[in-house]
């Protein structure tokens, strides 16, 4: 199948799936300039081929980076933590997303906030059942003290 037909058939489905559907249609494009590289023997040309085909794909694989960058800030202000100080890049199709360090510190503390979230709700259902099974076993015992009487 052509590369620019299999782009546009994978753009149908980006609303169901955008992440999957940006990865495929980067994919394409790498497959279709992965035959040329296969036949040209000139490194000066492989090389241009190579840089034509990283540049070409990385419109795709840099909106999938704005999508989870996007995605992955908007789960931080469900935490309320603070994202102003984050380094972002823009690249020349005008996909803002973070860079790599910035994004690897931001997961990290997602996921110590949703960590410690987990852990006081444990706590809490603990403390709950301990209560719950205080009063059950008070019960139990003013009915036990109440048959005998």
């Amino acid at each position: 199948m052509e590369a620019g037909t299999e782009i546009r058939l994978w753009g149908y489905l980006s609303r169901i799936a955008p992440q999957t559907v940006m990865k495929r249609q980067a994919r394409a494009i790498e497959r279709a300039f992965d035959a040329d590289l296969a036949k040209e023997k000139d490194w000066q040309e492989r090389s241009n081929l190579m840089n034509q085909r990283e540049y070409e794909a990385s419109e795709y694989w840099n909106a999938l980076a704005d999508f989870r960058s996007h995605r992955l800030v908007l789960r931080a202000q469900k935490y309320y933590l603070d994202t102003g100080e984050l380094k972002w890049r823009t690249d020349q199709y005008a996909n803002r997303f973070l860079d790599d360090a910035a994004q690897a510190k931001l997961n990290r503390v997602i996921i110590e906030e949703r960590r410690k979230k987990w852990e006081f709700r444990i706590k809490a259902v603990g403390g709950v059942l301990g209560t719950l099974t205080g009063l059950v076993g008070a019960v139990i015992g003013l009915v036990a003290v109440w048959k005998k009487k």
